[in-house]
């Protein structure tokens, strides 16, 4: 990528509240989690243009054992922030309203803290080395103070983000929509018969297969919302695709932006 003006940064997850009109719940444990909804640092010139820097130091690739890992969580390296009871619990909340009628996906996760010797940036590169996935972001937001609509201000702290991601969200360019989910995801095998046999068992998986569909479904009704109608295109569904460590189930959603809508609407 070769940057010279244009904005960096993040929506989360919660913003589709506010996009609905809705208070976004208090999902999170501890006021230290707390940070804006979005960020973007804004660049109207650069000197030069920007290009990431090449992963000059590369990092072997280290596998962790169940036991392993036990101890680092024993040894407090890595602190889930929810309790396993409390996650069983919403699980069990979760199949009720999917049982009710009320939902029928929910993606449920949970935050960690990891101790980590190395600063974000040497964070980054081991893992950007590691999983060598397409898409990645390096962010440093410094400390802001946000004002509210009552008067009021909110204080966050400085923040880094960073992302390593093999899934396509979407990309606008030259008004077509492109979105690329992944649902269903297998480890790369120890040799090649080990590698194939795990890619067949992937692509025979119904489960994998209809948490695909799903997911494609939902994509497609969200594009719909901003294309012209008639023209959100299933290009490719269930397609096998390989990473250097895993093997994953993606499609591809296409369509046509309408002409009254622009990427900020998307």
């Amino acid at each position: 990528m070769s940057l010279r003006a244009g904005a960096l940064g993040y929506i989360a997850y919660e913003m589709g509240f506010r996009y609905l009109g809705l208070e976004p719940p208090d999902f999170l444990p501890t006021d230290s989690w707390r940070t804006p909804g979005m960020q973007f640092l804004i660049f109207e010139q650069l000197s030069h243009p920007f290009t990431p820097p090449s992963l000059a130091q590369v990092y072997s690739p280290r596998t962790y054992t169940r036991d392993e890992l036990d101890r680092l969580v024993h040894r407090g390296t890595v602190k889930n922030c929810v309790s396993k009871s409390r996650y069983l619990a919403d699980v069990d909340r979760i199949k009720e309203h999917i049982a009710a009628g009320d939902i029928y996906q929910a993606n449920y996760t949970q935050a960690f803290e990891v101790k980590s010797s190395l600063g974000p940036d040497d964070n980054h590169r081991m893992l950007s080395a590691q999983i060598r996935a397409p898409y990645s972001a390096y962010l440093n937001f410094a400390a802001s103070i946000v004002p509210r609509s009552d008067g009021t201000t909110q204080q966050f702290p400085s923040m880094t983000v960073m992302a390593v991601s093999p899934e396509r969200f979407w990309r606008a360019r030259g008004g077509l929509l492109d979105s690329r989910p992944i649902k269903g995801t297998i480890a790369r095998g120890a040799n090649a018969i080990d590698d194939r046999l795990r890619r067949r068992r992937l692509l025979s998986s119904a489960k994998d297969r209809a948490e695909l569909l799903m997911i494609t479904d939902l994509v497609r009704n969200d594009l719909g919302q901003v294309a012209d109608i008639g023209t959100v295109r299933t290009d490719a569904l269930a397609r096998i695709r390989p990473t250097p460590s895993v093997w994953h189930l993606e499609s591809t959603v296409t369509a046509q932006i309408a002409s009254e809508r622009t990427w900020v609407d998307v």
